[in-house]
């Protein structure tokens, strides 16, 4: 029962949290909930359904939505009113806002949102899992598959890997200390994935580092510099990184285990 409180407690401070995300300027715009996006989305759930269990590939598909929610949020409460949400991430080339952050600290914070969001609803749901076990095992079981499965894809989404929200995080940590090895930690982190899925052998993070190399490629900066993490932001940002990616792993490391490398 206590961990059920203090579950709902962290769910109550993030709702509060992103209210005014949601409240604060023009209505939210949905993108892709159209026919082939709903067809190309459909088509990602039965691909995840046959390879996996089909009640965990619908938990899968309500944390990828809830962890691109918490990047249209992220955008919003810096400013971004134009920000829309995606049913299909880079789908048709369209991006979640069409503003740049204007500071490192606002685009750390970007980053780190869409797994942020996600820690209280995965907290929640395994304060739930057990509580509902009796009354509601249908409901349990779901809980539970969601919580995995929020732990398992953002703790993912965290770990330095180029393009991903943690390489993107670690990339600016790296370039408020040191600014000429940005790029370079980007590329570092984008052989090293690549070098793994060799050793490995493991097409899909062979894709995954070709992807982020090409990221890197293509990738322009701003027309003009903005302003990097000061001392005390460069501390926070780096303690919640971690400290995310640290809960993330408590919640989805075993799920990640299950899944074969090759």
């Amino acid at each position: 029962m206590t961990f059920l409180i203090l579950a709902g407690t962290l769910m109550l401070a993030t709702v509060l949290m992103v209210r005014p995300a949601l409240v604060d300027g023009p209505p939210l715009v949905l993108q892709g909930f159209n026919g082939a996006g709903v067809v190309l989305g459909f088509t990602c759930f039965v691909a995840i359904a046959v390879v996996m269990d089909p009640l965990f590939s619908f938990a899968l598909l309500l944390a990828f939505l809830l962890h691109e929610f918490g990047h249209v949020i992220a955008h919003r409460l810096v400013g971004h009113h134009d920000a829309r949400f995606r049913l299909i991430p880079f789908w048709n080339g369209a991006r979640i806002s069409d503003q740049q952050p204007t500071t490192d600290a606002d685009a750390f914070f970007i980053a780190l949102m869409g797994p942020g969001v996600s820690l209280a609803p995965m907290v929640l749901s395994f304060a739930l899992a057990p509580a509902l076990s009796s009354s509601s095992p249908l409901a349990a079981e779901l809980f539970l598959q969601f919580a995995l499965a929020t732990g398992a894809l953002n703790f993912v989404n965290l770990l330095p890997i180029w393009p991903l929200d943690g390489g993107r995080c670690v990339r600016l940590l790296v370039q408020a200390r040191a600014p000429r090895f940005g790029p370079l930690a980007a590329a570092a982190m984008a052989a090293a994935l690549l070098g793994f899925a060799m050793t490995v052998q493991s097409v899909l993070l062979t894709l995954l580092a070709l992807v982020g190399g090409f990221a890197l490629i293509t990738n322009r900066t701003d027309g003009d510099p903005r302003p990097g993490l000061s001392p005390r932001q460069w501390r926070v940002a780096a303690t919640a990184w971690f400290a995310s990616l640290a809960a993330f792993f408590l919640g989805g490391w075993w799920v990640i285990k299950l899944i074969p490398l090759s």
